[in-house]
């Protein structure tokens, strides 16, 4: 039997969340609780939020609850020796961020989603810490997972040696977003979901969006010019600023929503916006092509590299070229026969397909092996899920 401790303490946090839960629910699908078992370390905040979620899910995982705040000196130092028994009687040891706390006795499995920390930081502060936890995490895991080959780059400069033991292995699409689509409402804003830190470009966002000329109040295209802005981290500021720089537009915080209150903003959505410096992966355009919307990004390496052909990229980073090209999609007929085409793109990225190539790093990290449920999918369309980067032999305790 293959044992694995999976540190989900960020389950309901949004992208790292989004991934925790997908690869639980993965494995869980594709395993047999006879000869595989998940052990997951979660707040005790989530405990009654997960309950019913849990019981969706294939079998249940043992879960043991830890309120250790993340980015402390309790959880690097401290963390492991709490749960030092318990964690001993398992093969694996999965952190799904790059804070991988000191003790762990067994093999373990990093998955560091992008080096934003280190390229894109906050502040120097945000610098010296990621570069310094990344590089730690790094050194001292069997295997790192990452999601997409433009991390996988990122990660290569801050430590070479790591490209023999570092496995790109995408995202995958919540089972939700492949449901029947949401009741069709009018097209009648733009949305962006994330944030205002610096890397997501919330800002520049706005100045593009300053440059676009209204026609008697209306967008190019007849809309009105409405944003929705969908996250919990919008300072004061930032609306602020919003007021000063695009007066005319109606923009909307919803606030904390829920999953089924996000699906049907995106299915409202007449066009999506990422108008990122920088991204791991971009789970928002992949939730946005499960709903059918149009997406427009700027130029971002992982966004090219997974959906060059389903999104409308801005030429270049700049402010001109981002309001350009959301004029574009605004002028652009969409019809049921894209929409359909972008489900179907989106609909690839599987959860089984995400859990069955995490499950192979956890077995070569272990050196034991776990029957896997087959099914009929044909391998030419799982492509894109092909496991890159070192030889699985390569990383065997």
């Amino acid at each position: 039997m293959l044992r694995v401790f999976i540190d989900a303490r960020k389950i309901l946090d949004g992208g790292i969340g989004t991934y925790i839960w997908n690869l639980v629910d993965g494995l869980t699908s594709i395993t047999d609780p006879e000869n595989f078992g998940i052990t997951m370390l979660i707040p005790k905040v989530a405990s009654e939020q997960l309950q019913p979620r849990l019981s969706t899910l294939a079998w249940k995982p043992f879960c043991v609850m830890d309120d250790t705040r993340g980015y402390s000196l309790s959880e690097m130092v401290f963390l492991a020796s709490r749960h030092q028994q318990l964690i001993a009687e398992h093969d694996i040891y999965h952190a799904p961020h790059y804070t991988l706390p000191y003790g762990i006795e067994i093999p373990a499995v990093v998955t560091v989603h992008d080096a934003i920390h280190v390229t894109h930081p906050d502040s120097l502060l945000h610098k010296t810490l990621g570069n310094r936890m990344i590089r730690s995490a790094l050194a001292r895991s069997a295997a790192t997972i990452t999601v997409s080959n433009a991390s996988a780059r990122a990660i290569r400069q801050i430590m070479p040696a790591v490209a023999e033991r570092l496995f790109v292995i995408p995202n995958a699409l919540k089972r939700e977003y492949l449901e029947q689509p949401l009741s069709n409402v009018p097209k009648d804003y733009l949305l962006f979901v994330g944030s205002d830190r610096p890397h997501k470009g919330y800002r520049e966002l706005l100045q593009a969006l300053s440059r676009i000329v209204l026609v008697d109040g209306l967008l190019p295209g007849g809309m009105r010019p409405r944003l929705v802005a969908v996250g919990c981290r919008f300072s004061e500021e930032t609306k602020v600023l919003e007021q000063k720089m695009v007066p005319e537009w109606e923009v909307i915080h919803p606030g904390a929503i829920s999953e089924i209150e996000l699906r049907m903003i995106y299915s409202g959505a007449r066009g999506v916006v990422i108008p990122s410096r920088e991204e791991g992966f971009g789970l928002v355009a992949l939730e946005a092509l499960a709903s059918g919307i149009p997406v427009v990004a700027t130029p971002v390496p992982c966004l090219k590299e997974y959906f060059s052909q389903e999104i409308e990229f801005a030429a270049g980073f700049s402010v001109e070229a981002l309001s350009a090209a959301i004029e574009r999609m605004l002028l652009t007929d969409d019809n049921d026969s894209r929409q359909k085409q972008r489900r179907a793109i989106a609909s690839r990225f599987s959860i089984e397909e995400q859990a069955r190539q995490t499950l192979e790093v956890y077995q070569a990290c272990a050196g034991k092996t776990v029957d896997i449920a087959s099914d009929s999918e044909d391998e030419e369309d799982m492509h894109c899920f092909q496991v890159k980067g070192a030889h699985l032999s390569a990383v065997k305790m």
